[in-house]
């Protein structure tokens, strides 16, 4: 299971999205094993262990 978390606005997570919705297209990574979560405020930060 590949966790991605990130924060809008970060310079690099729209960069990794797209490496990662790349890497489902070729078949390499099976959509179900990728958890993606925006994190939105610091409560959740905390919750995820950000």
């Amino acid at each position: 299971m590949i966790e991605f978390q990130y924060v809008n606005g970060c310079q690099n997570a729209g960069e990794t999205l797209n490496n990662l919705k790349e890497l489902i297209l070729d078949g390499i990574i099976i959509e179900n094993e990728i958890k993606i979560t925006e994190v939105l405020d610091i409560d959740s930060a905390e919750r995820l262990n950000f």
